[in-house]
């Protein structure tokens, strides 16, 4: 990674990076993330700017709301038998009147048909089926975000399939539960607030403090949900304060269009009149482009920035095609050599012998942790996404019962609590299956080996 060494002599003005270069601290301090990596607003917007040209990032936001809109109907599917299993009543009604507004007549009709008979239908075995299926294309879709993350970090995928499919589907869970939690308060918020005030005698005012803090608090979960997928995605390290400035803007920026997009709708296009019952998905669709652009685009605002701040010495930023902070460094850039001392004392083959039984002994013991590691957060990862399914249909059945005069309270307490701990553990084993490193100090070894024996043929010393 590029590094630039500090040309002054004064010790407290110096620092040695954890990969051995020499920076400059006062340089290094003035690069966090939201101080834009170093650069300037209008620095930042003309390198994203060529980023979004390299990466083809319309292209990657049209191939988005295509797997968005896949993984759309199998959970209107699940979504709709898991409302007809549900006992309350006028539920679905609500629910229709709610597609009559935001879909075109036509749509509308053939859609309320459909869900009609669904919810008649509605048993566990489609309800499971629609689990599975809605699981499946969504993973899909978060597969192809991890591939353009990917892209935009210009890093190659290195991770085998099975890893690969099941962070996508461990990310797809934790992000749903994000969201599916936002829009809970977002609908109904003010009913769970109203019914809070009334339970513990609050009246009015803690209505009012309810409605306004629950909109940030939405905010903030659907900015973590997507912090979340830019730390763990990509096939890179990295800490989690790199990712937050592109988190904050991809979410504005989602807001801002879905307000825009909806005031145009409103008094500029008929898109009835243009294209019939097809407005509707017309509209559906360019709504999941311009997501899935927002959120590629705020993934390439967390790359320039750390690029930028690798740039200027930061010791825990990557520069670009970096997978490891300071894994890349040019050839003139001095690092000390780690090198045990004992090596020195023996000869090339007595030591390169005794090496490599060493390195054999750490392979197997590394392999034997790995197979535990993973077999553990596999375990892990499989209950707690059972658990996190459960939980959130409690939960959601709990926030729509004060609606109808049920009693919420159990309901919220058993799924709440458990989803959290859920969701928790399915964290936990994603973070460990990402963290695996297999045979990682292994083939680090081996390459040390290899680069003193180099050296020592080199020097003539055998």
């Amino acid at each position: 990674m590029p590094c630039f060494p500090s040309k002054s002599r004064s010790r407290a003005r110096r620092t040695r990076r954890h990969d051995g270069c020499i920076v400059n601290r006062e340089m290094a301090s003035d690069v966090s993330p939201w101080k834009l990596g170093g650069l300037t607003v209008r620095e930042l917007a003309r390198r994203v700017w060529r980023e979004i040209e390299e990466d083809a990032v319309a292209d990657r936001g049209a191939a988005l709301a295509y797997y968005f809109l896949f993984a759309l109907f199998p959970a209107l599917l699940f979504l709709t038998a898991l409302l007809g299993l549900l006992p309350i009543p006028s539920l679905m009604d609500r629910l229709m009147e709610y597609v009559t507004r935001a879909l075109p007549p036509d749509a509308a009709s053939v859609t309320q048909k459909t869900l009609r008979e669904i919810v008649r239908g509605a048993h566990s075995g489609l309800l499971s089926l629609g689990v599975l299926g809605a699981l499946w294309a969504a993973s899909n879709g978060m597969a192809s975000i991890i591939s353009a993350l990917n892209a935009v970090y210009d890093v190659p995928e290195t991770r085998p399939f099975w890893k690969h499919k099941t962070l996508a589907i461990g990310l797809t869970l934790l992000f749903s539960g994000f969201i599916l939690t936002a829009l809970v308060l977002m609908v109904f918020g003010p009913k769970i607030g109203e019914t809070i005030a009334g339970w513990v005698g609050l009246g009015w005012l803690f209505t009012v403090v309810w409605n306004v803090i629950s909109i940030p608090v939405v905010v903030l979960l659907v900015s973590l949900g997507v912090a979340l997928v830019y730390y763990l995605a990509p096939a890179v390290e990295q800490k989690f304060r790199w990712v937050t400035p592109g988190s904050a803007l991809a979410v504005v920026l989602w807001l801002a269009m879905s307000a825009a997009l909806r005031w145009y709708v409103t008094h500029f296009a008929n898109y009835n009149a243009t294209y019939g019952s097809l407005g509707g998905a017309i509209l559906l669709m360019l709504w999941l482009y311009l997501s899935g652009v927002a959120l590629l685009l705020g993934g390439e605002v967390n790359a320039v920035i750390e690029h930028a701040a690798a740039e200027r010495g930061a010791a825990d930023a990557k520069a670009a095609g970096e997978a490891v902070p300071g894994e890349a460094l040019p050839a003139n850039v001095f690092r000390l050599p780690v090198r045990p001392a004992a090596r020195a004392a023996v000869s090339v083959t007595e030591g390169v012998a005794r090496l490599a039984r060493l390195e054999v002994e750490l392979a197997v013991s590394e392999t034997r942790r790995v197979a535990v590691d993973l077999g553990l957060a596999s375990a892990v990862a499989m209950v707690a996404a059972i658990i996190l399914v459960t939980g959130l249909t409690v939960t959601l059945a709990a926030a729509l019962a004060p609606i109808f005069g049920a009693d919420w309270r159990p309901l919220l307490s058993a799924g709440g609590g458990g989803a959290l701990l859920a969701g928790a553990a399915l964290a936990w084993s994603i973070y460990r299956v990402r963290h695996l490193g297999v045979l990682r100090e292994t083939f680090a070894s081996i390459k040390e080996t290899w680069q003193w024996a180099e050296r020592r043929l080199k020097s003539g010393t055998t």
